[in-house]
């Protein structure tokens, strides 16, 4: 420390409190990164490495700009690394001294919220999980949109099979099996945290604060390890992405009964969403996947892998199908009508994020726009599924402003 300048001081206390993360450490217009950071980074980004010169010593250096830092931010999730965003809170011009800086935002495979880091046609959801002996609780979200979920299962790794998540949370407890933990850290990107996160009561009274309850039975929260597992995954959402995360506002229950629980058995072999070599072409998924929105791809592809078991619902579905097929005029409106539509759920979730562009807002107007003709078009439809989603609010308000 004696022999770093002001700057290099904070960073060096910045990063010792973020050991495990990549520092992205704002300077000017750009993110710097120093040390080891610095080589992984050149080698990941394929930028170049360069030294800078600190004292008596040179010590090496990558740096990127901020304005296009997002493609950048993205090599480094799909690599599975770990980022500390790092910004200056103060106009240098304006401060003597050193600037204030500090985190804003820690960004991990789980957390990532940048377009051009998720696909488009797949949830990107982290795992909670919090266990007493055979019985796991569990919790999900997806931050890009907002949702969350919940369920308690014997069978692990068929729920993870079936919801694929790009980075799992265990208490630091569960370390001590280390064959689960290795076995998850094969599967994806793996995080500890500290129990006291998933402690019953905490979780219990931070999960109502967040969905404005007095009781989380509504929501059919009622198994204590899926509520610890929740309460320990939103404590750590709300630690790294450093806001309240407002937009997650409800929880649902996965419920055993409505659908047919699939095995990792099942859906490999009957090849619903991967092939045999590991590849989308080919599948279930591919064959029928004819969706217009991103939203609509993401549906699809959960209705697969829940099969309904509720012959009542089915029966709508499958009336709505036919009713489709059937009025040619009114399905290929629709599908016009639909391809104008941009992912509204993943644009609402940045722009409650805080970190939405120019572009976003444009693109939920122009989503905003297509939206009574649409209600126009499926309320000519005589199947009474389609006619329920003509209920739904036009948005005028929210164009026009």
């Amino acid at each position: 420390m004696v022999n770093k300048t002001p700057a290099m001081q904070q960073y060096a206390e910045i990063k010792e409190k973020y050991k495990d993360c990549i520092l992205l450490f704002q300077l000017g217009d750009f993110y710097e990164m120093f040390y080891e950071d610095a080589v992984i980074a050149s080698e990941v980004l394929e930028i170049t490495l360069t030294k800078r010169a600190l004292r008596d010593t040179k010590i090496p250096l990558a740096g990127i700009p901020i304005r296009s830092a997002e493609p950048y931010i993205a090599k480094f999730v799909k690599n599975n690394y770990k980022l500390a965003i790092c910004n200056q809170m103060e106009d240098p011009k304006l401060t003597k001294g050193v600037v204030k800086r500090a985190v804003v935002r820690v960004i991990s495979p789980g957390t990532v919220m940048e377009s051009t880091a998720l696909e488009s046609t797949s949830n990107n959801y982290i795992l909670s999980i919090y266990c007493k002996g055979e019985e796991y609780g569990l919790a999900l979200v997806d931050i890009s949109t907002g949702e969350f979920l919940t369920s308690t299962t014997q069978n692990l790794f068929d729920f993870i099979s079936i919801y694929n998540p790009s980075e799992i949370i265990i208490p630091e407890s569960l370390c001590v099996n280390t064959q689960l933990k290795n076995k998850l850290k094969e599967i994806t990107f793996l995080e500890t945290y500290p129990d006291s996160a998933f402690n019953l009561e905490k979780s219990t009274a931070l999960l109502k604060k967040q969905l404005s309850v007095q009781t989380l039975q509504g929501y059919g929260l009622t198994q204590p390890l899926a509520i610890s597992a929740a309460g320990g995954l939103l404590q750590y959402l709300k630690e790294t992405q450093k806001t309240a995360l407002s937009y997650i506002n409800k929880v649902k229950a996965i419920s055993q009964t409505d659908y047919l629980m699939l095995d990792d058995t099942t859906i490999k072999n009957l090849e619903l969403i991967k092939n045999i070599r590991g590849e989308k072409k080919e599948t279930l998924l591919w064959v029928i996947d004819k969706t217009k929105t991103p939203m609509g791809s993401r549906l699809i592809k959960k209705w697969l892998l829940h099969p309904l078991l509720n012959l009542s619902k089915i029966n709508l579905r499958l009336e709505a199908v036919e009713i489709l097929i059937n009025q040619t005029i009114i399905r290929k409106d629709l599908q016009s009508l639909l391809v104008k539509i941009n992912d509204v759920e993943r644009l609402i979730s940045r722009i409650n994020f805080g970190n939405c562009n120019a572009r976003d807002l444009v693109a939920l107007k122009n989503s905003a726009k297509i939206i009574p003709l649409i209600k126009r078009k499926i309320a000519q439809s005589k199947s009474s599924l389609l006619k329920n989603l003509s209920d739904m609010q036009d948005l005028q308000e929210l164009f026009s402003l």
